[in-house]
């Protein structure tokens, strides 16, 4: 099986790049610096995004502007309002649902299941509902302090769940 999408694969973040290029142009009020360029420094943002997420770091605009100071950009408080919001989720959401689509997944499990999820050691839980289109479960876990409506649920990848 093909594994998952994630932000961190390179068309995905292409993608991304793409999309956000022209507000990244309009914040720096750039007129002349070649698209390719402009392209690159995004991508550069958007790997650099999953290192502060990777690392727990708390991340918005200034710190994604501090990097591309470090890339010999001027950041204004216009690019650090537009650096707060740029992600890759919307093209990684659309290639984890054709994916979920091209290996025909269903959810492994019935709402109401009792499953382990990822943990040291593996934590037992409840499947409450399914993103089928995301091929992903919310799991209520007891012993992690969860209520059953609400944030306080995880949601877990089909592939990580077990009997």
């Amino acid at each position: 099986m093909k594994p998952r999408p994630t932000v961190r694969d390179r068309a995905i973040v292409e993608a991304a790049a793409k999309r956000l290029l022209p507000g990244f142009r309009a914040a720096l009020h750039d007129t002349t610096t070649p698209d390719k360029t402009l392209t690159t420094d995004l991508e550069h943002l958007l790997a650099f995004n999953e290192h502060l997420l990777a690392f727990n770091t708390y991340e918005d605009g200034y710190h994604r502007a501090r990097a591309l100071a470090r890339r010999f950009y001027e950041p204004n408080d216009e690019l650090v309002e537009f650096l707060a919001g740029i992600d890759a989720e919307p093209e990684c959401e659309a290639a984890v649902a054709a994916w979920v689509r091209e290996m025909g997944l269903h959810p492994p499990f019935a709402v109401g299941s009792a499953v382990t999820i990822p943990g040291n050691p593996r934590i037992p839980g409840v499947i409450i509902s399914h993103y089928e289109d995301q091929a992903r479960s919310i799991v209520f876990c007891e012993v992690l302090g969860h209520v059953r409506e609400g944030p306080k649920c995880r949601i877990v990848h089909w592939e990580d769940l077990r009997a």
